[in-house]
């Protein structure tokens, strides 16, 4: 059943005439005729019942009407949608830690929006290991996280860039010149940390446990603060 057949039908519908149809549309009459006879023929049913010059709509083509005009307002939806540069809408949840929030998405996500203007772009901040469980739920679509590469089946992941991570100190700290710290030399340094759950202080913390280097932590101002000093 071609659209166009459809559409022609519902302009005779509401023109009322054949005639009036053909001059709505700039067609000669004899090809509406033709249109809305083949859609007949396809149907196996007459839609309209003619009566002199006039027409008025069978059974059949009461039956037919609500769906055709079903059919022009998809079809119309579909057009409005395709003019839009990409041709692409809908929404994108994305998850992330707060700091590659801050410092790396906000090129990404301006270049996809100035790309994509009719998507939704909604952003979920979160720890790395709860966005892969918002992964999963379908919570979010996407997410960036920082951590370590590793295989999960139910998951794809891609490595976009290795991040770096140093140790900040005063100018007149004593591991400050140097050229290489290494874990031991922060055996019995105080270490101000990240909050609880960060991937980075997670990492941090494991590289120097492999080094038989361990933190304790206690609380400042109630635990608004945290400071870890060498066990």
């Amino acid at each position: 059943m071609e659209s166009r057949h459809l559409f022609t039908f519902l302009v005779v519908v509401e023109a009322g005439s054949f005639t009036r149809a053909a001059q709505k549309l700039d067609y000669a009459q004899s090809s509406i005729t033709a249109q809305i006879q083949a859609l007949e023929s396809e149907l196996g049913q007459p839609l309209f019942d003619r009566i002199g010059k006039k027409i008025t709509l069978t059974d059949a083509g009461r039956r037919l009407l609500p769906y055709a005009q079903e059919i022009s307002k998809m079809h119309a939806m579909a057009e409005d949608a395709l003019r839009s540069p990409s041709g692409i809408g809908g929404s994108l949840k994305i998850g992330a830690p707060e700091s590659l929030a801050a410092f790396r998405l906000p090129g990404i996500i301006r270049e996809y929006r100035e790309r994509f203007p009719q998507v939704e772009m909604i952003l979920k901040p979160g720890f790395c290991w709860d966005l892969r469980g918002m992964i999963r739920s379908g919570e979010v679509d996407l997410a960036f996280l920082l951590q370590p590469e590793s295989e999960d089946r139910e998951l794809h992941a891609e490595t976009l860039v290795q991040e770096e991570m140093a140790l900040v100190a005063p100018v007149n700290h004593r591991l400050a010149h140097r050229a290489l710290v290494e874990p031991l030399d922060l055996k019995e340094e105080t270490i101000l940390h990240t909050e609880t759950g960060c991937s980075y202080r997670l990492l941090f913390e494991q590289h120097l446990n492999r080094h038989g280097v361990y933190t304790r932590t206690r609380s400042w101002n109630s635990g608004a603060s945290r400071r870890s000093s060498s066990a």
